[in-house]
């Protein structure tokens, strides 16, 4: 563990190496953005982190719907936190202009040798120099050769329609919102929301027609059917208009809302691996 990424927050402990909190109830671990996040509040404690810094630091160089992905983001602090946007104990928001941390912090904490340890180190100090310095030379090197090139990050683009057929806004409209934030979340996807395509519920056009015209590599689509009592999503691969995903989430709206982290992790794993995956 790095010195200084190790905050007391009152009876909670946060490692931000590892994104795990530990309190009373018991350690969890947040998201990787979600981690990324709260540490940057952390860093400076009482004072704005601007909308602007925390895109930069959490979704660089990709086109993502930022408001809803910052506001998710935000959330998924709250809740491992325990906090409250409404009366916010630690994650205080500033309408169109950021976040700070009002908490009481306790940190960082940075681990302290014994005396033991001290003299031990003070004999060992040049071997330990070296080693450093041997270390950071190959892992210098490695990072270089395995570097990937700026097309091998380049996130992947994938279009959401909005879900369900019309007549069925109630139900498809809350679960499209709530997906397309879930999916911005995600590593590797560049996600083009309903702010673009919301003109297209429902629409008949050809899947791959659509993506050219948008400039996506996939589509996802599908809708909750109340009927059934079941979300259907599936992504369509633009080159091909081959299905790689496609699957249905069972159960109430609110029910279904609840497994929309796991659905866009899927289309994101279907979408940057391109394999097709059937329907249970």
């Amino acid at each position: 563990m790095e010195d200084g990424r190790r905050f007391r927050l009152g009876d909670l402990e946060f490692d931000a190496a590892s994104g795990e909190l530990q309190g009373p109830l018991g350690p969890s671990r947040l998201a990787p953005k979600a981690a990324r996040l709260l540490e940057l509040l952390l860093e400076r404690p009482g004072e704005l982190v601007s909308r602007q810094r925390l895109q930069e630091e959490l979704w660089p160089e990709q086109h993502v719907e930022v408001d809803q992905a910052l506001a998710y983001t935000v959330r998924q602090v709250r809740a491992a936190l325990g906090d409250d946007g409404a009366e916010p104990r630690f994650v205080e928001t500033l309408p169109r202009r950021g976040y700070r941390f009002i908490g009481a912090i306790e940190g960082p904490v940075v681990a302290r040798p014994d005396a033991g340890g001290r003299r031990a180190r003070g004999r060992g100090s040049v071997v330990v120099v070296v080693a450093v310095l041997v270390g950071l030379g190959l892992a210098t090197w490695a990072a270089l050769r395995a570097r990937p090139s700026a097309a091998e990050v380049r996130p992947v683009r994938v279009a959401l329609l909005p879900l369900g057929e019309r007549g069925l806004e109630a139900a498809n409209v809350p679960l499209t919102e709530a997906l397309v934030v879930a999916m911005t979340a995600q590593q590797g996807l560049a996600v083009v929301g309903p702010a673009t395509t919301g003109a297209l519920r429902g629409t008949l056009r050809p899947h791959p027609l659509l993506g050219r015209e948008l400039g996506v590599a996939y589509i996802a689509s599908g809708g909750y059917r109340p009927a059934e009592q079941f979300l259907f999503l599936q992504l369509v691969r633009v080159a091909d208009g081959k299905h790689v995903f496609a699957r249905r989430y069972r159960g109430t709206p609110e029910a279904v809302r609840g497994q929309l982290d796991r659905a866009a992790a899927e289309l994101a794993a279907a979408a940057t691996a391109g394999t097709t995956r059937p329907a249970p």
